[in-house]
């Protein structure tokens, strides 16, 4: 029951939201690493990130959070 669970959340919830930022056409790799730039920036952290190919996307925090205020 706990699989089918989280099976049904990520199906609604999380695939849906991949659609809806324009995700959903992405590579796998790619399209998590833009979600996490997008997801930490509704947050207020500062993240970049790089596509190196179809397979690897690199994910970097720009600066320490304590270094700014903000």
């Amino acid at each position: 029951w706990m699989f089918r669970l989280f099976r049904r959340q990520h199906e609604d919830k999380f695939l849906s939201s991949f659609r809806k930022l324009g995700l959903d056409g992405e590579p796998d790799a790619v399209a998590c690493a833009k979600y996490h730039v997008l997801s930490n920036g509704v947050g207020g952290v500062a993240v970049e990130y790089m596509e190196e190919s179809d397979t690897k996307a690199w994910v970097r925090f720009r600066y320490p959070r304590w270094m700014y205020d903000g």
